[in-house]
């Protein structure tokens, strides 16, 4: 049996999420022979995803097999996209979309998402050479924070198209905004209520789902039972030790409640999240690695950071007094907020 462990909890949009999963399907024009791929699951108001860990494998897999064909097939594909990647920032900067041209976006964003893939993965993967490595690691520098820019102005675009389905356009699908057939706030907002759940890009029910499960011999992770952890440890990302609250931030609201000199805990940050991690006193997260987004911030705002703990934000609790020991990659619990 194949277990998915959970990778990553995000904030986003349906149509967003599919987006990702369509791009597992297939890689260069390779289809991707690995099934179940990338699952998502929405539960308690946030995505959980669920990957098969043989699926970053197999893509490296085909791209190694691209640069046997072309020893210089990363140079050229980042070259080649630099023209795509000036549009696609152009577009970033409008939200004056009609149906056409946000299609339009999106699917400049599926034809960027290959490099974006290389430039996270590549760079940890030993089995390319050191100069394709250094190649995509200096391109997720320079396009890491243009790339989330991109994925967030999805929601900004939904949001001013669809704007009076208020919070309702977060599971609009893709298949809905491209056909222009959009449902009614009554099945947008029992979608909000469900739980719902996406194979690579297509919404499934749960009793589909048990059916794959079954034929395809998997499961998903399931979570650990965090109630009596009073430590855990994760990676270091940038040395240091300070006692401070907790303040989880995984939607991008709960940064109107952030104070200063608090722990910033998330499952992963972004870049929206720079101003809160300005006023934060450190940074502990469930995933990354030593390129990740909060790592690079950590090392240049020189605060300690522990990442891929992937329990943070079930063990701790708005108000929790920690200690953060970034020099050894252990996060204490000091004292419990009082529920």
């Amino acid at each position: 049996m194949t277990i998915l462990p959970k990778i990553y909890t995000r904030d986003f949009p349906l149509l967003l999420l599919q987006v990702w999963g369509r791009r597992y399907r297939s890689f260069f024009g390779s289809k991707v022979n690995i099934f179940p791929r990338n699952i998502c699951v929405f539960r308690d108001g946030v995505w959980d995803a669920y990957r098969n860990p043989a699926l970053n494998g197999e893509i490296n897999s085909i791209l190694l097999k691209k640069i046997v064909e072309n020893p210089n097939f990363i140079e050229e594909l980042f070259l080649g996209l630099q023209e795509k990647f000036l549009r696609l920032r152009d577009m970033c900067a409008r939200t004056d979309f009609d149906r056409q041209e946000f299609i339009a976006f999106i699917d400049l964003l599926l034809e960027c998402w290959d490099g974006f893939y290389v430039s996270l993965h590549v760079p940890l993967d030993e089995r390319f050479s050191k100069r394709d490595r250094d190649l995509a690691l200096h391109f997720r520098k320079e396009s890491d924070q243009f790339e989330y820019q991109a994925f967030n102005h999805v929601r900004t675009v939904l949001d001013a198209q669809y704007h009076s389905l208020g919070t309702l356009f977060e599971f609009l699908s893709l298949e809905e905004m491209s056909s222009g057939n959009i449902p009614s706030l009554s099945i947008l907002a029992s979608r909000q209520k469900e739980k719902l759940i996406l194979v690579d890009d297509i919404l499934t029910t749960p009793s589909e789902f048990d059916d794959l499960q079954v034929k395809f011999d998997f499961r998903l992770e399931e979570d650990v039972d965090v109630s009596n952890i009073s430590e855990f440890s994760g990676q270091i990302a940038c040395h240091g030790m300070v006692r401070g609250r907790v303040r989880r931030v995984i939607r991008n609201e709960d940064m109107n409640f952030f104070q200063d000199d608090e722990v910033l805990v998330s499952p992963m940050t972004i870049p929206t999240f720079l101003p809160v991690m300005k006023r934060a006193i450190a940074f502990v997260t469930d995933e990354g690695g030593i390129t990740c987004h909060a790592a690079i911030v950590a090392r240049e705002m020189k605060k300690p950071c522990i990442i891929g703990t992937k329990i943070a934000t079930q063990v701790l609790h708005d108000g929790d007094l920690v200690e953060v020991d970034a020099d050894n990659g252990v996060v204490r619990i000091i004292d419990r907020v009082k529920s």
